[in-house]
């Protein structure tokens, strides 16, 4: 089964701009939970071709299933909470559970949150080393 529903990845700058203000301001802020996304939800495949652009190298997005996910975890050596808890995320992206696209981090921050397509660009570093094996 293919991964199909979209992602409103958020970027970690704008997470961190509203926690500032929420840290300066706390008054204005104090008692409020917001829900933060990314501007526009995007797939993983879509995520993979970004880094391929970026990168000039083929990138393909392979997905897991739940169970092989959790091995995945497994073999990293997480502890057996965070595999549940990761996993429990895991299914919820494939349900779809983080497509929806809420405008309260444009309004925090008075500008558009930064798209997927910004982060990889201002990343590329990161992921330009030789692929590990």
């Amino acid at each position: 089964m293919r991964f199909l529903a979209p992602v409103a990845f958020v970027d970690v700058r704008d997470v961190a701009q509203v926690a500032v203000q929420a840290l300066i301001d706390s008054a204005a802020h104090d008692g409020k939970a917001y829900t933060l996304t990314g501007p526009e939800a995007v797939t993983f495949d879509f995520a993979a071709k970004l880094l391929s652009e970026a990168l000039g190298r083929e990138i393909a997005y392979e997905p897991a299933s739940v169970l092989g996910y959790s091995r995945h975890l497994r073999g990293r050596g997480m502890p057996l909470m965070q595999i549940v808890v990761q996993t429990i995320l895991h299914a919820g992206l494939r349900l779809g559970q983080a497509e929806t696209v809420d405008e309260t981090l444009a309004a925090l921050l008075g500008r558009p949150g930064r798209t997927l397509r910004e982060y990889v660009r201002d990343h590329v570093d990161r992921w330009s080393a030789t692929p590990r094996s």
